[in-house]
């Protein structure tokens, strides 16, 4: 009589499949969140501007001499910086520039304006602001400053910049640096990578509409 032969194990190794799919999906979270966090601490020191208007706004994380790390967008526009400026200093209508931006209330100051809202938050929820603009159109470069943490946000900093480059072109920058204490900076940064270049292109849409 012929003893059977024990049958292979098919078992094993479909466990090993099962084990082997989550170790892979795994592996390949770790990947995104380590490029994710290289690609938002990462930071240059030289900013870079785009050559011609047909470039499209161009995005970095900058490091400027004192150290500070912010996200700075640049982007040339086919029109005079007094339109622009126009644009950009539109408080009222900050919402339709800047769509992260929500129940926004202005409230004019002598050397710009108080806002007063709801910035959208990366993962959950909204984070309260108040922020006071400051205007300056005494250099050769025409700006909007803040730098006013307050409620949800540690870190509050940013501005526009309008420079004229030509008698119907103006380079646009926009820079923003945040820190909340629910969400890793470097993953505020990766956002704001992604949506400062929308917010210059909504700035040429409505220079466009005006």
């Amino acid at each position: 009589m012929n003893t059977p032969l024990p049958t292979p194990g098919p078992r094993k190794r479909r466990w090993s499949r099962w084990l082997l799919i989550p170790a892979v999906l795994m592996a390949l979270f770790g990947v995104v969140v380590l490029a994710a966090c290289i690609r938002g601490e990462w930071a240059e020191t030289t900013p870079r501007d785009p050559a011609a208007v047909a470039d499209g706004p161009v995005s970095q994380v900058h490091q400027s001499p004192d150290g500070q790390k912010q996200v700075r967008c640049a982007v040339r526009l086919p029109y005079p910086r007094e339109k622009v400026w126009a644009v950009v200093t539109d408080y009222a209508h900050y919402g339709e520039s800047l769509p992260y931006l929500r129940d926004v209330q202005v409230e004019p100051l002598p050397d710009g304006a108080r806002l007063t809202g709801e910035a959208q938050s990366v993962f959950q929820g909204d984070w309260h602001f108040q922020t006071d603009l400051h205007e300056d159109k005494t250099g050769n470069a025409w700006s909007v400053r803040w730098d006013q943490p307050g409620g949800d946000l540690l870190v509050n900093r940013g501005g526009w910049e309008a420079r004229a480059v030509g008698p119907d072109e103006t380079l646009l920058v926009l820079t923003l640096e945040a820190q909340v204490a629910a969400c890793p900076t470097f993953i505020l940064r990766d956002f704001f990578l992604y949506r400062l270049p929308q917010v210059l292109q909504s700035v040429d849409r409505r220079v466009q509409a005006r």
